[in-house]
């Protein structure tokens, strides 16, 4: 199970450095040329011309190959790091050609490049980086790229995305103003204003900092060093908070180190938080928190909106992002030498390459700076809070970190490539907090990888997709509905009507499942059921013809238990006025069932009436 589909991609050192080497090969060829032909060679400068020509054709020859092998190594899923040093050395002197393998090469991409990418709906330059806007099936609300990095994916793992600011207003819940600085800083905006806070310029003052940067490895990411924290706290209010957004994608641990010194230069402490596999945000705050302002701050409509669509009802579901302070997080960097931008960008090819890289270049995981213990949240005082809501806040975080943990230790069990422990751990913690971010990721990966699967015919992968997403949320009706599709398309309609029963017990207003088990259950022969679920829709739409023609046919049907010739006569004839005759199929349809009912001289006396009437359709 491919469980990192969301890793990025970006530009990369080493793509920069075989165009800089084919180019000054490119220019040094051309001076020698030159210096022939100065020198008045005539031999050498023919020699010259033929290696051109055949420099040329070999380039001709080998071009498409080259973009070929970029874009099979990038799918491929045992690719290796020497294949792609390999095959960068070979583009230095043979570049790819066309635009997708000149894309492929300049940057990691993963196995799955999480959407169909097609032709963007428009695009646009901002701050030096190309943002594409694509429309995608699997994505409600679109796909934004920046520079080829998918950024931004609609409705689809939403929860993780809109978290990430909020986390800073929780850590301020008296703050009024926003900054928000950085290159992504477009993508967080929205989540402030939904919540009521008021954006203002970098120049003014604010409550909250927020920093969003590009992820640190692609050449020529805006990450922040010390000098720049320290304009950061000169833009903040007394007693304002320092958010700092860290994507931890192709991150290693001690580039992480490094980033977090750097940070500490300026704020002494800080508090680190996860609201997914690949993001952190990490607040530069050592002063208390009053629980009686972050009540107040969920009692306000627009704030509890925005933490809503978030997918988290209550602090506590907050909380349990919460992984500890820099005394909990850094001793898992202890014994780690720091590491610079350029080593995180020759670093960067290595992790989306290879799943063994260890010791200080290894990449960033929730669990190496987790704390096994759950961290006490003394930072988190009582204030004018009722006892009793106190007790039952802080039983409730222990709850949800408990939770958390289990989460932790089921990836590293999927890593391990121990699905099945995983995916009782995901169960078992999915009992304690079903809305944990994690875990509303992991069921969103499902769905995606199950759709993706369906897509290209691969029904027992995407089988297995739904049976996880139902072992670890077993009331998720839209993974009940999907599971019924797989069985439908695996040929087993009866199981599949057994599933979608249990779809309509769960929701039964919504019709798309009463549809699909009434086309199962006429398919394994059940026509009785079908027909009790025709029945219920006929009541919801009565002017609906299809639905009374479909159970007309099936109450005719000889193998029917419930047979009933005379219902099913009586919904046809009403199938077909409801047309007022006009519609071919229906007046077919009536035909049939009269046949079917024993009255055949009314369905055939129908049938040649049908060559004199005129129908629209």
């Amino acid at each position: 199970m491919n469980w990192g589909i969301f890793k990025y991609a970006g530009d990369t050192f080493y793509a920069y450095l075989a165009l800089f080497a084919s180019a000054a090969l490119f220019v040094a060829f051309i001076f020698y040329a030159v210096y022939l032909f100065r020198k008045n060679k005539k031999r050498s400068i023919i020699v010259s011309i033929s290696a051109v020509a055949a420099y040329a054709a070999l380039c001709i020859a080998f071009s498409g190959k080259i973009a070929h092998s970029w874009l099979y190594l990038q799918e491929n899923v045992t690719r290796s790091f020497s294949s792609y040093l390999g095959l960068t050395f070979v583009t230095a002197f043979i570049p790819p050609s066309g635009s997708e393998g000149v894309e492929a090469f300049a940057r990691i991409a993963t196995k799955d490049s999480c959407f169909g990418k097609g032709k963007p709906e428009r695009s646009e330059k901002r701050d030096g980086y190309e943002i594409a806007y694509y429309e995608d099936e699997d994505y409600l609300g679109g796909v934004i790229t920046m520079d080829g990095r998918v950024v931004y994916t609609g409705s689809r793992f939403s929860e993780t995305r809109k978290l990430i600011p909020l986390i800073a207003l929780f850590e301020n819940p008296k703050a009024k103003k926003v900054s928000v600085w950085g290159d992504e800083s477009f993508l967080f905006t929205n989540v402030f204003v939904e919540a009521g806070m008021e954006l203002v310029d970098k120049k003014e003052k604010a409550d909250i900092v927020f920093v969003a940067p590009v992820v640190d490895w692609v050449v020529g990411s805006d990450t922040f060093y010390a000098s720049d924290w320290e304009d950061v706290r000169e833009r903040l209010n007394d007693g304002g908070a320092a958010a700092y957004r860290i994507d931890a994608r192709l991150l290693s641990r001690a580039r992480l180190k490094t980033i977090l010194a750097e940070f500490r230069k300026v704020f002494k402490h800080y508090r680190f938080w996860c609201t997914g596999l690949y993001d952190y945000v990490v607040v530069g705050s050592d002063k208390n928190i009053d629980l009686a302002d972050i009540l107040k701050l969920f009692e306000e409509q627009k704030t509890f909106e925005a933490f809503a669509s978030a997918g988290v009802m209550s602090p506590s579901e907050v909380l349990a992002c919460y992984v500890g302070t820099d005394y909990d997080v850094e001793p898992g960097l202890v014994g780690l030498s720091a590491s610079g931008d350029f080593m995180a960008s020759l670093n960067a090819p290595r992790l989306a390459f290879s799943n063994s890289v260890k010791g200080r270049f290894a990449p960033v995981t929730v669990s190496s700076l987790t704390p096994y213990s759950v961290p006490f949240t003394t930072w988190l005082t009582k204030g004018d809070v009722d006892q009793g809501v106190y007790d039952v806040l802080t039983n409730s975080i222990f709850k949800v970190q408990c939770a958390r943990r289990d989460i932790i230790l089921a990836f590293a069990d999927a890593d391990r490539g121990s699905s099945s422990n995983a995916v009782e751990r995901w169960a078992q913690a999915a009992q304690m907090n079903p809305r944990d971010p994690l875990l509303r990721s992991l069921a969103d990966g499902l769905d995606l990888e199950g759709r993706r699967r369906l897509n290209i015919g691969n029904v027992n992968g995407a089988l297995r997709c739904y049976e996880n997403r139902l072992l670890i949320y077993p009331q998720d009706v839209a993974a009940i509905h999907n599971f019924g599709v797989c069985l439908k398309k695996f040929g087993r309609p009866d199981a599949a009507a057994s599933v979608f029963a249990r779809a309509v017990k769960l929701d039964p207003l919504l019709d798309e499942h009463r549809l699909e088990l009434i086309e199962c259950a006429a398919a394994s022969s059940h026509e009785d059921i079908a027909v009790r679920q025709l029945e219920v829709l006929i009541k919801r739409h009565p002017d609906d013809p299809s639905l009374k023609l479909r159970a007309a046919k099936l109450l005719c049907r000889r193998q029917n238990p419930n047979r009933d010739v005379k219902r099913a006569v009586q919904l046809a004839e009403e199938a077909a006025t409801i047309t007022k005759w006009r519609d071919r199929a229906y007046v077919q349809g009536l035909a049939d069932v009269y046949i079917e009912s024993g009255q055949s001289l009314m369905g055939v006396g129908l049938k040649k009436k049908m060559k004199t009437m005129k129908f629209d359709k």
